[in-house]
């Protein structure tokens, strides 16, 4: 990284060689280097122009910071190369979808900016992302999360159990999103915000929260003191600001079973959903999707409905007998 932000490297070597990722004590923002800084920075003014929301941002800005890491300059890189930096082994379809997606952007943005005339993502196919089955965690997962957890965890399950929440969705809940009588307004992806009834349960844990924190002092590290209803129901470590969406991440797995994570908590929330109407389109709206293909992947099929499904085939026509004997054909002599 050195080299190749000092001038003495156009490519570092060790790009695409799988690393252990290393320990973090939480999301830190990667600091780039100078030939890129002052033209990224100019990137992110034109996003947040444009009302890109923040956490959409930052993650475009990342999978810029890392390409940064790997090429010193951004407008001496090739199609070539960006085919080189996506063909690693250890990156998921979905991250090479994403980072493809962040990288178009900063590119496409440079062209009409004039600061450079070669956009280099226009040599890249799109990427494929085989269909994924969906991944309901079962209830004796469930179960076992929301005995062992703290009040803070048990309500961060509940949120993407019973009404399908991201993570920074649940990250980003603030007591007027609860202004509305039995339902929360969410702030989804993308900067699309939409409404979802509560769940009987979920609003019981909610109206708890609330009344706890005008009555009683803080349970344990991150909540807000007594007397102070109104704030993110998850307050983060800085002055009116909330958890990041990878500690409700880290908090939620570290409570589940091991395989299960809050995504898979969405999944389930989708399945049930869609069991319970079978409305597709109803979920979508739910999950905050803009196709109803996404939500497809989420939605699992109930089982007695593919059986259901599998005993509705069957072959039960008459077979055709004929009712003269048939003809052998005659190939060659007698016997």
């Amino acid at each position: 990284a050195w080299a190749t932000a000092a001038g003495y490297a156009r490519r570092s070597p060790v790009v695409g060689i799988p690393t252990p990722p290393p320990a973090r004590r939480g999301p830190g923002r990667a600091q780039l280097p100078p030939r890129w800084a002052e033209h990224v920075a100019a990137w992110t003014a034109h996003q947040q122009a444009g009302g890109r929301a923040p956490s959409t941002i930052d993650l475009r800005r990342r999978a810029l910071a890392c390409l940064a890491a790997t090429y010193a300059d951004p407008w001496d890189i090739t199609g070539d190369d960006l085919t080189f930096y996506l063909a690693r082994t250890d990156w998921s379809p979905e991250t090479k979808r994403s980072t493809r997606s962040s990288l178009s952007s900063f590119y496409r943005w440079a062209v009409r900016a004039g600061r450079t005339d070669h956009n280099p993502t226009e040599a890249l196919d799109g990427v494929r992302v085989p269909r994924a089955l969906p991944r309901p965690t079962p209830d004796e997962a469930v179960w076992a999360a929301l005995a062992a957890a703290d009040d803070r965890t048990r309500l961060m399950i509940l949120l993407a159990g019973l009404a399908g929440l991201r993570r920074s969705e649940i990250a980003a809940v603030h007591t007027d999103d609860l202004d509305m009588p039995g339902v929360l307004r969410v702030r989804g992806k993308g900067g699309r915000d939409r409404l979802i009834p509560l769940h009987p349960d979920l609003a019981a844990a909610l109206n708890a929260e609330v009344t706890r924190r005008r009555t009683q002092g803080p349970p344990g590290t991150g909540w807000t003191v007594a007397g102070t209803a109104p704030g993110w129901l998850f307050p983060g470590y800085g002055p009116d600001s909330h958890l990041h969406s990878h500690m409700v991440g880290k908090y939620v797995g570290e409570a589940l079973p091991a395989g299960w994570t809050a995504h898979t908590l969405r999944h389930r929330f989708a399945t049930q959903a869609y069991g319970a109407t079978r409305d597709l389109r109803a979920v979508q709206e739910l999950l905050g999707h803009s196709k109803p293909e996404t939500t497809a992947r989420y939605a699992a099929v109930p089982d007695h409905n593919l059986i259901a499904a599998v005993a509705g085939a069957n072959m039960n026509h008459r077979p055709h007998r004929p009712t003269t004997p048939i003809q052998r054909q005659s190939t060659g002599p007698t016997e």
